[in-house]
């Protein structure tokens, strides 16, 4: 059955080469389209910089912190 199994399931391989390589591609995209915590973190501290130093108002602070954590609620986990 080895030669006959190879035979019969040798188009199936190639669909299911197919797959991975879409399923491949998929988290590729997914891992670049998905925030950096880093750069999260890095935009919080800032916005923190600023409210400290006066440059932003306590509503201002929280409008930008709110549009920071918007923006990560729309990237899926």
């Amino acid at each position: 059955m080895g030669v006959i199994g190879a035979i019969l399931t040798s188009p199936l391989s190639v669909v299911t080469g197919v797959i991975r390589c879409a399923q491949a591609v998929r988290d590729q995209a997914e891992h670049k389209t998905r925030p950096d915590p880093a750069v999260i973190r890095r935009r919080l501290e800032r916005i923190a910089e600023a409210a400290a130093a006066g440059e932003l108002s306590q509503q201002q602070k929280l409008a930008a912190q709110q549009q920071v954590f918007l923006r990560m609620r729309s990237y899926p986990l």
